[in-house]
């Protein structure tokens, strides 16, 4: 059940977005960024993203549930109730 939680994350999407912050970041910074300003930055990203991730799903949880692709995604397949 944990998994299908997770899924709903996009875990692959997100760590990317959050890679791409921290490298912009530390790169534009010239490495002099203190850690702490990082390790927020990838904090903030994972939020946002992971966040609009499980929105993006449950808002499409009806499409999804047509289309063959995606059909076995956690909402449409009824793996996790929804309201």
């Amino acid at each position: 059940m944990l998994n299908q939680y997770i899924s709903l994350l996009k875990p692959g999407l997100t760590a990317s977005i959050v890679f791409s912050a921290v490298a912009t970041a530390f790169a534009t910074g010239g490495g002099n960024l203190p850690l702490s300003t990082l390790l927020m930055l990838g904090i903030a990203s994972f939020l946002a993203s992971s966040g609009s991730c499980a929105i993006n799903h449950f808002l499409d949880r009806d499409v999804d549930g047509i289309m063959a692709r995606t059909k076995n995604r956690p909402l449409p397949s009824g793996f996790i109730e929804h309201p």
